[in-house]
This record gives C-alpha cells, structure tokens and sequence, in this order.
C-alpha cells in the first residue's frame, strides 16, 4: 500500500489522553471529454495535507504528496514522489521533490536515486506549490481555502512550479457570481463552484487551452484504480500522449511543403464553437505552435507567401474562418502576436459524411485541386495552395 488517508492523532493539552484529530477525505475526477485523465486525492487535519495525484498520460503515473500546514493554514513543507503500477513503462518518471519555505524564499530539493539537485527561488508567505501544473485540484482548493480564510473572494495567489525547472508565477482569483470564482492559471482561466471557505464542488477549464473537467467525490479507492489504468497501459490501452505530435508532408508543383503539429482527439466534445471557441485565436492543434515549411514561394489564394518556415494559427467564428500565416517560429502555441503576421486567408469549409475523431492536417491534392486542409470533426476547412509562376 503506498498511500492511505491520514490517521493523526493530537494531544490535548492538559488531559494527558489523545484523540483522533479530525480528518477531511475527499477526491477529485478530472476528465477530458468522455476519459479520465487524472484523480487527485486528500485527506486533511489542521496541520496536515496528504494526497495522492493520478495521472494517466503518457502512462499511468501516481504522485503522493505530504504537506505540513502552518498554524494560519499555509504550507510550509511539501513533498511529493512518484510510482507507477507498471515499472519501467513510459519516459523516466518526475523526480521526487521536496519544497521547504522560510522567510521570503522557498529550497527545492530534487531527489532522483542518490542524485540530490537543490535549487532556491523567491516565494512569498502563503505561496502554493503545484504537484502538477493543470491537474492539482487539491492545491487549487488549498489556495481557495487560503484566501477565503481572509475573508474575500478576490485575491492573488503565488504558484510554485514544482517540474524540472522552478519558476513562481503570480495569478488572481476572482469572484464569479454568487457560488464561483475564477482562478487564472498558465494555460488561462479556470472556474470552480465553492462553498463558503473554499472547498471546490466542481471546477473546469473550458475558458483555457486545458479543457478539463474536475467533479468532487466522496472518497476513491486510488490503489484500485491506479491498477486498472495500469494493466490498460500494459494491455496497450492506455491513454498515451493527450496530442501527439506528427509531421505531415506534400508535394504540389514539385514544392514540398511540411507541417509539424500536435493532434489532439475530440473525445466525445463539442469541437467548433467547444474545444476551439469563436472568435478566439486558435493553435490549430496543440502544445508547441503548428509549425509550416515551403521550399519554394507560393500563392495560397492569391497571397504571396515566400518559401520559408512559419507558425499557423486560425481565427475561428460561426461566418467564416481565418487561416493565419505568422512570421514567429518556435513559440509555445499560446504565444501569439498579431504584429507578426504575414497574412490572414478566408479558408473554404465543407461538412464531412463521417466525423474525424483525432485532428488532422492533409498537404496535395483534393478533387483536382491542390491544398492544405484541417479536418477535424463534422468539417473541413481548407485553401487552394499554388507554386507561384506555376
């Protein structure tokens, strides 16, 4: 058994007995679409926090973590290691962190083997560390349960980073109507439901580029489930990367063109005016920035566009979709600058008979016409592509 709820017991003063100190269980199943894609779990004394965070991508992998609360509820150590049900399975696991805070700064001792790497970084009274960096439901609601206790609904939070590289980062809460807040975060804004000291009922990202959903239950036999996602994982029915890269490449004219990019599924959502909203600039994909590649210049209707390499992003709305064509390379795909544009092209859409289930970008001929095309779903959105001279 590598992790079980907490059983503390305190001392009462001046009695010379001891009780069980109260403990709150609870658990949170974040999904994507129709999987399962983490459960993050905890128990909770006044001074303790244990957890334990499932991740089932690349491979199933589950973090236990023990936190040790301050008196005004703030953490003041935390320490994570990772297991996974199938040994060796997957790329090498995170190592084990611990994250000790004193005064204005925070040591981070990373623990792989007998390799001790540490490292100290800035970090505020009250700063929250994050296991993971968009499936820590737990340590969202302990930076909720934090600010709440001071008696608003809008307040800022210092979020540590606890992957390879440390890094705080500073966010805002803020109060969304009566039972909700939203919670900015790297990837955009999360808003969770709330009861009045800052326990999450429900929480989902589907105003970032995340797009999960995380239910609160009861309590959840992580042991037993971490199990079965292992032995999908074995049986080569895991869930595997979320949106795994691919290259695709074409030739028209004697031009080949190349686009690198993530694909990532439609797992039973909404896609258009869903997964990717309107009126909004999209990735056209996922992770890093869909990446394109010419050898020699060409005409995508009627605009000039110089042999080279690119990014492509898309302007998506109910009227009519942009494809644009963006000067920047090697961005993340959530970095975007208008000034960088080289063009923004109207694309064609066609409905498709049959719904593509995995995003997919096709170079070449179509029906007698050459084009670059994104399918994904019930459409098609594509434009007529040409060697210039040709």
């Amino acid at each position: 058994m590598r992790w079980k709820p907490l059983l503390f017991v305190a001392v009462l003063s001046g009695t010379g007995g001891t009780v069980a100190a109260q403990t709150e269980h609870g658990a949170f199943i974040i999904t994507l679409g129709r999987d399962t894609v983490a459960i993050d779990q905890y128990a909770r004394t006044a001074r303790f926090l244990d957890g334990a965070l499932l991740i089932r991508s690349p491979v199933t992998r589950v973090a236990t973590y023990k936190a040790s609360l301050r008196e005004d509820g703030t953490i003041e150590r935390l320490e994570s290691r990772w297991w996974t049900p199938v040994p060796d399975a997957g790329p090498p696991q995170p190592a084990d962190v611990v994250a000790t805070f004193f005064g204005d700064s925070v040591r981070i001792d990373y623990l792989r083997g007998s390799d001790i790497r540490q490292v100290t970084v800035a970090a505020g009274h009250g700063t929250v560390p994050l296991v993971h960096s968009v499936y820590s439901a737990v340590l969202y609601e302990q930076a909720l349960r934090q600010g709440f206790s001071a008696g608003s609904r809008d307040f800022s939070v210092e979020w540590l980073a606890l992957g390879r590289r440390a890094r705080v980062s500073t966010t805002s809460v803020a109060a969304r109507g009566q039972d909700s807040v939203s919670i900015e975060f790297f990837a955009g804004t999360m808003v969770a439901r709330v009861d009045d000291i800052g326990h999450i009922l429900g929480l989902h990202g589907q105003e970032s580029t995340a797009k999960f959903t995380a239910e609160r239950v009861a309590d959840i036999d992580m042991e037993l489930v971490a199990a079965d996602f292992g032995a999908r994982d074995a049986a080569g029915r895991g869930l595997g990367t979320m949106s795994p890269r691919d290259t695709v490449r074409g030739l028209v004219s004697g031009a080949m063109l190349e686009v690198d990019y993530s694909r990532p599924s439609k797992r039973d959502r909404i896609v258009w005016g869903g997964v990717v909203p309107w009126n909004t600039v999209w990735r056209t994909g996922a992770n890093l920035a869909t990446h394109f590649t010419t050898d020699a210049d060409l005409v995508i209707e009627g605009v000039t566009v110089p042999a080279g390499s690119y990014t492509l992003f898309t302007w998506p709305t109910q009227q009519e979709t942009q494809l644009i064509i963006s000067k920047q390379t090697g961005q993340w795909g959530t970095v975007y600058r208008e000034e960088n544009d080289l063009a923004r092209i109207v694309m064609r859409v066609e409905q498709l008979d049959q719904p593509v289930e995995k995003f997919t970008i096709t170079i070449g001929d179509h029906d007698g016409t050459e084009m670059i095309a994104l399918e994904w779903d019930d459409r098609r959105y594509w434009v007529p592509v040409a060697v210039k001279g040709e």
